[in-house]
């Protein structure tokens, strides 16, 4: 299984419900948007810290499961203070 489908996995067997629609937590969303690495997936991972996402419960579970990630989310962190 690849890491992006074991997270995304883990992300729906965690998921809330909304109106019968799972809704990933914020931890999964993250993971998947660092593994995907697209330019607008970085940006939604800066807007998704600008709302007050938790740091240090998203940088425990980028290194758990996607560890490879770790550098660029801190450089996402930087990018979202540098612009407050």
């Amino acid at each position: 299984m690849s890491a992006s489908a074991a997270v995304g996995e883990d992300g729906l067997n965690r998921a809330s419900v909304s109106d019968g629609v799972p809704i990933a937590p914020i931890d999964t969303i993250v993971i998947m948007k660092l593994l995907a690495g697209r330019a607008h997936d970085l940006a939604d991972i800066e807007a998704i810290v600008s709302s007050g996402a938790d740091r240090g419960f998203s940088r425990a579970a980028v290194q758990h499961a996607a560890p490879q990630g770790a550098d660029t989310l801190e450089r996402l962190f930087d990018n979202v203070d540098w612009d407050r």
